[in-house]
């Protein structure tokens, strides 16, 4: 449905795929496990992870978490009916803003 309003009011689409993207989230939980035969001289030692793995319980609203911040940060805003779908208005970079003509004028 978003997609076919996008077409019929001319906006464009941007999407994207985050690969690994539990690993650019803090855990919500503390983890950690005994390292095995594949860690090598490391066998035995205690390991804590200090980033979301998938699996893990809270991995999921970790990420969500980033990414919220993460597109706030950028100016959008989650849409009301899909909080997965997120816009922002569109600024026309081919025009100059008021800030890029008195730069030019102090010059």
């Amino acid at each position: 449905i978003a997609l076919t309003l996008a077409a019929l009011n001319g906006c464009d689409v941007l999407v994207g795929d985050v690969k690994a993207a539990y690993l650019n989230a803090k855990p919500t939980e503390k983890a950690y496990f005994i390292a095995g035969k594949e860690f090598g001289m490391h066998e035995g030692k205690l390991v804590v992870i200090i980033r979301a793995l998938y699996g893990l319980k809270g991995s999921g609203a970790a990420w969500a978490k980033a990414m919220r911040a993460h597109m706030r940060g950028l100016g959008f805003k989650p849409c009301l009916a899909d909080k997965d779908l997120w816009m922002r208005v569109a600024v026309d970079t081919s025009k100059p803003s008021v800030e890029d003509e008195s730069d030019s004028s102090n010059q």
